[in-house]
């Protein structure tokens, strides 16, 4: 189903929790037998967005740029069609709406930015009811085997926050690379 929100909305709205202030999580699984640091090149998976896309052609040229530079010094080279194995990436979002306050149990505890943990507070504060609302974001990177049968290598990174003043796409973008620095952190160099 298409979304009917402009490409520039969804780029804005998917990337808000690139620079959101909770604790960033990072993630990868590998498929047992499968050496990747054997394999010397990779091919895209898509082709790159066109320049008309707007928003969501910065998202991806910004991935594709930053993957790129990360996988070289690795010592992996990109090839425009058949490589070693294909890589693809994508975007995850999900709207978090967490009521504080409002349900405080009389101990003093209240669910922290990520609705999973609980943190302790004054027990005499005075909070008051409040909806907030969140992303949780999630950046995917997958390796492929050329015929795309097989999942090779799979890193994400992911933060919930909500959105602060100030946020801009040009602050978010400037912050790719750092992100799949820190997915590919674990990829092997060859």
């Amino acid at each position: 189903m298409r979304s009917s929100k402009s490409p520039l909305l969804v780029l804005v709205a998917s990337l808000v929790w690139l620079t959101g202030c909770s604790l960033v999580e990072s993630n990868y699984v590998s498929t047992p037998g499968v050496d990747v640091s054997q394999y010397e090149t990779y091919s895209w998976v898509t082709e790159p967005l066109a320049a008309e896309d707007s928003g969501i052609y910065r998202f991806d040229n910004s991935m594709r740029n930053a993957l790129s530079a990360e996988l070289a010094v690795k010592g992996y080279r990109w090839v425009e069609s058949g490589g070693d194995m294909l890589l693809d990436f994508r975007l995850g979002l999900r709207p978090e709406e967490v009521e504080r306050g409002s349900s405080v149990p009389p101990q003093g505890v209240e669910f922290d930015r990520s609705g999973n943990t609980n943190v302790d507070l004054n027990p005499t504060m005075d909070v008051s009811a409040e909806v907030v609302n969140y992303t949780r974001g999630e950046i995917v990177v997958t390796f492929y085997s050329p015929d795309q049968q097989q999942r090779y290598w799979e890193g994400s990174v992911s933060q919930v926050t909500e959105q602060q003043a100030g946020d801009s796409v040009e602050v978010r973008e400037e912050n790719i690379p750092g992100y799949v620095s820190r997915i590919l952190n674990k990829f092997p160099k060859r």
